[in-house]
């Protein structure tokens, strides 16, 4: 799947397979280390975690993710839940970003990453950026575009563009781990979904802690007004997660 030298249209006929007949949950293990191979190390290796850590002040990173299609009918917030966890929480905030492979074109993260500008909403280049700013963090935190973490990735953009249909990939990405990040902070539509995908960061990465927003405006991290919203959120305790918890909203 992720071989440049492998032809596009069995890469492609995968995918459709693995989105038509659900994924099992041995299938996304193996996913996830695939796709974790594919980080460029010379960029997103070291320094990380507790380096990143040291190098900040701050007591804990978080990674933000949510789908890379962008928002058509309401404004995003997620810029704003970086900064709340930042100055409340004392959190280095790191959020997943790419330009959008469809099938909405709403504006996205990276637009407004884009928009706001490196003094607010730093694109990092590499972990090295992050380090290098010490203390002086970004308003709304960092933001890494998907094509620099793994051009492996980034590569299915244009691919996904012209398939429409939402493959594995759309879950998988959030997973990609530039900092190593103790908490995850991803969203899911559909409820029950958002059960797969607790399973997923506690079966198959190394975050210690998941918290998943399940129907969120569009998908996405923010809180509509139009539908009650439930926040599913757990750690790991000494002998591995105790499982997650629900809190309804709405």
């Amino acid at each position: 799947l992720f071989d440049p030298e492998e032809a596009v249209e069995l890469q492609v006929l995968c995918a459709h397979l693995l989105r038509v007949r659900y994924e099992t949950m041995d299938e996304w293990r193996g996913l996830l280390r695939a796709q974790a191979e594919t980080l460029d190390t010379d960029r997103f290796g070291a320094p990380r975690g507790q380096d990143l850590l040291a190098a900040s002040g701050k007591a804990r990173i978080v990674q933000l993710a949510e789908p890379f299609d962008g928002t058509a009918k309401a404004e995003s917030l997620t810029p704003l839940l970086a900064w709340r966890l930042q100055t409340r929480w004392d959190a280095l905030v790191v959020s997943q970003c790419s330009p959008s492979s469809g099938p909405k074109y709403g504006p996205n993260l990276l637009d407004l990453a884009t928009a706001l500008g490196p003094a607010e909403a730093t694109l990092a280049r590499s972990n090295r950026d992050i380090a290098g700013a010490g203390q002086r963090q970004p308003l709304f935190g960092w933001y890494v575009n998907q094509s620099d973490a793994s051009p492996a990735l980034g590569r299915w953009g244009p691919v996904r563009r012209n398939v429409i249909k939402r493959p594995f990939l759309a879950t998988a990405e959030k997973y990609i781990d530039t900092a190593g990040a103790d908490v995850l902070v991803a969203s899911a539509f559909h409820p029950t979904f958002s059960d797969k995908m607790f399973q997923m960061a506690e079966q198959a990465s190394a975050f210690r802690g998941c918290v998943i927003v399940r129907r969120g405006c569009e998908g996405s991290l923010g809180l509509s007004l139009a539908r009650p919203a439930e926040i599913v959120a757990g750690r790991r305790g000494p002998h591995g997660s105790p499982g997650p918890d629900a809190f309804p909203l709405g």
